[in-house]
């Protein structure tokens, strides 16, 4: 059995993948765990591929300002994630999903924002465009895993592409792996909000907040973590619903797109990137 490791990107795709590779009937799928496989009982039987896939081997965004690493540290934790992987597990293929910036940052401030965010656009950009750069750094991590696996074995799809030709898509990742196409639903999952949706969402996790700061020490920390997990589950569904109107605008600006554009100099020159290229400069 072949083993297939989804690195990310968040915001690249991810939960639609993840719902494609646990339908298809040649995939044993395993959203995390390095090796694919939680004990010896777990190994599947008649399927080509073991798949795992988790974006966090790439990066990890916190609710947190301060949670943001500095681009060496980002760089330092790819590195020694890539190394591992490379010298203690038994990969035949890497899959990396990238996005372009103009519509990763919106997004990016979407999720973080269904996560319980409650800082502004600005506020959370502040004055990190270099680190988001080096967690977008598409250039070092495909140089990283090419290094390490092999051009070959290492496959870059663009999120473009699925948003655009689903089909195509997932019929050209279907016959690198070497399976038949599967009936599949093509519905885009966990998709950006909406203007006025962020503009409602921020809203009430700002009175959350507030709400939180009563509180001190460990009290605190588990009413924002309740918080987190009852809005993750769609528990405040109906206030959010009939909350004042109220809308967002997250555009980024330029200079933040040509930051991020020349961290993909070399990506949009990957052969399914290419076409998209527009959307990472």
């Amino acid at each position: 059995m072949k083993k297939l490791l989804h690195i990310g990107y968040p915001k690249a795709g991810s939960t639609f993948l993840k719902h494609w590779f646990a339908h298809h009937p040649q995939v044993a799928f395993t959203p995390h765990g390095l090796d694919g496989l939680r004990s010896p009982k777990a190994v599947p039987t008649g399927r080509e591929w073991l798949v795992t896939c988790d974006e966090t081997l790439t990066l990890t965004l916190g609710n947190d300002i301060s949670q943001i690493p500095t681009p060496q540290e980002t760089r330092n934790r790819q590195a020694q994630i890539a190394r591992y992987v490379h010298n203690h597990i038994q990969v035949d293929a890497i899959l990396v999903i990238t996005r372009g910036a103009r519509s990763l940052y919106r997004s990016a401030y979407s999720q973080y924002l269904k996560a319980g965010g409650h800082l502004t656009y600005e506020q959370l950009r502040g004055n990190y465009d270099d680190r988001y750069a080096a967690m977008w750094d598409y250039d070092y991590v495909l140089e990283l895993y090419q290094s390490l696996f092999g051009i070959d074995r290492v496959w870059v799809f663009p999120l473009e592409w699925l948003t655009t030709s689903p089909d195509q898509f997932l019929g050209t990742l279907e016959d690198k792996m070497g399976i038949p196409t599967t009936a599949f639903d093509r519905t885009p999952r966990n998709t950006a909000l909406s203007d006025t949706a962020m503009g409602q969402y921020r809203t009430l996790n700002r009175v959350m907040h507030q709400l939180s700061l009563i509180l001190a020490g460990s009290a605190r920390q588990k009413f924002r973590s309740w918080y987190r997990n009852t809005l993750d589950r769609g528990r405040w569904h109906w206030i959010l619903k009939n909350m004042p109107l109220s809308s967002i605008t997250c555009d980024p600006p330029e200079d933040l797109i040509r930051t991020l554009g020349k961290v993909s100099r070399k990506t949009v020159h990957q052969p399914y990137v290419r076409p998209f290229a527009r959307h990472y400069q």
